[in-house]
């Protein structure tokens, strides 16, 4: 029994100490991000491409495809950062760009629409945010928590390497999939009941 207890006060009890230290440092670069869109976000230009939404206009008229890649621009980004020691430094930030983007898109369609705005935003953010949000923040994470083991193993410490990395990213495929799916036919289909 004693020797139970000890193997659990070792590294992994370290290692979920980290992450969560991790997950609460991208959190609130996320909610900084939020912030900042909310804030600034009608008085600045933001760049169609960093958007959560096409337009009104789009609405029923996107192919699924292309609309996936839009839709997980920033899970690449953050799974791709998790394999450089830069990741350590430059995740944070797109959590923050992650926020910023969430919160402006959201601002901009509440104002755009007089009518029934903040359901509108809730239905073209809100539910496929369902998706989205929640893959980010397990790739952002694991990818965090890989660019500080490729930190230390630079900096020629030991580091173990973390299980299930990839597992997690090919899970998070099919949720993005589904969230997609959310996006390109159902959300049009609850706007034009809104409108």
């Amino acid at each position: 029994m004693l020797r139970h207890h000890r193997s659990l006060s070792g590294p992994p009890l370290r290692k979920r100490e980290n992450g969560g230290r991790a997950l609460l440092l991208l959190a609130l670069f996320f909610l900084a991000g939020c912030f900042m869109g909310s804030v600034f976000g009608n008085s600045s230009q933001f760049p169609a491409c960093l958007s959560d939404f096409p337009g009104m206009d789009a609405l029923g008229k996107q192919s699924f495809w292309p609309t996936l890649l839009s839709f997980s621009k920033f899970h690449i980004a953050a799974f791709l950062l998790g394999s450089t020691y830069y990741g350590v430094l430059f995740l944070p930030f797109l959590c923050c760009l992650r926020g910023y983007a969430f919160s402006r898109t959201a601002a901009v369609v509440v104002s755009a629409t007089a009518k029934n705005g903040f359901l509108t935003a809730l239905a073209v953010l809100g539910i496929p945010a369902l998706f989205s949000l929640t893959c980010f923040f397990v790739l952002s994470l694991d990818a965090f928590v890989n660019a500080r083991r490729v930190l230390d193993l630079v900096c020629e410490k030991h580091s173990p390497k973390i299980p299930g990395r990839l597992l997690r990213a090919a899970l998070c495929f099919p949720v993005l999939l589904c969230g997609n799916a959310v996006s390109v036919w159902l959300v049009p289909k609850l706007v034009s009941l809104l409108h």
